[in-house]
C-alpha cells in the first residue's frame, strides 16, 4: 500500500513538471513596450510586431534581436529599461561597460514572460538546471530584465556637447 501511494505521488510530481514536448507559450496579447530615442517616440513593440519569425529559438524559448524593431539601437550609447513596477535598469551599450547593441534581444520564455536581455551569440540559451551558482551570474551576455514596459535610448549624438559657435 505504501508503495502504491509513493508511486502515485511521484507520478503526480512528474506530470506537474513541464515536459520537453510541451508547446511554446504564445506572446502575451497585451504586450506593449514603448520605445523612445532621445525623448522622441518610436513605434512601440507589441504582440503584432513579435508575430514575425524569431531570430533565435530552441524547443522552449524564442528571441528577437532588438535591432530588428529598433534599428536606432546601433547608434545608442545607453539603454534605460523601465519595468512594469516602475524600476529602472540602466545599461551602457558597447565598450567594456556593457553589452553590444547587436546582442540585446527580447526573449519569450516557456512561461510566456517577455524578458529583455543580452545574449551570447555562441550560446543564446544557456542551461541553468544542475549548474550551481547561476544566481550570481555576471552581467556580460547574461543580463535579464523581466517585464520591460518602456525602452529609452540615448544616442551618442545626444551626448556630444553642442557647438556654441564661440571660437
Amino acid at each position: 500500500m505504501k508503495r502504491c501511494v509513493l508511486i502515485a505521488a511521484l507520478s503526480a510530481l512528474l506530470l506537474s513538471c513541464s515536459s520537453p514536448g510541451e508547446p511554446r507559450a504564445p506572446v502575451p496579447a497585451d504586450l506593449k513596450i514603448l520605445v523612445e530615442l532621445d525623448g522622441h517616440a518610436l513605434p512601440a513593440i507589441d504582440a503584432a510586431a513579435l508575430a514575425v519569425a524569431p531570430d533565435l529559438e530552441d524547443e522552449h524559448r524564442v528571441a528577437w534581436r532588438l535591432r530588428r524593431f529598433v534599428p536606432q539601437i546601433e547608434r545608442a550609447s545607453q539603454l534605460v529599461v523601465e519595468k512594469r513596477d516602475g524600476e529602472r535598469v540602466v545599461l551602457p551599450l558597447g565598450g567594456d561597460d556593457g553589452p553590444l547593441a547587436a546582442d540585446i534581444a527580447l526573449l519569450l520564455n516557456r512561461k510566456g514572460e517577455v524578458v529583455l536581455g543580452s545574449l551570447d551569440p555562441d550560446n543564446p540559451f544557456p542551461a541553468f538546471h544542475g549548474r550551481g551558482g547561476n544566481r550570481g551570474r555576471g552581467q556580460q551576455g547574461e543580463e535579464r530584465i523581466r517585464d520591460p514596459r518602456w525602452l529609452r535610448l540615448r544616442s551618442r549624438a545626444a551626448e556630444r556637447p553642442a557647438a556654441d559657435g564661440a571660437g
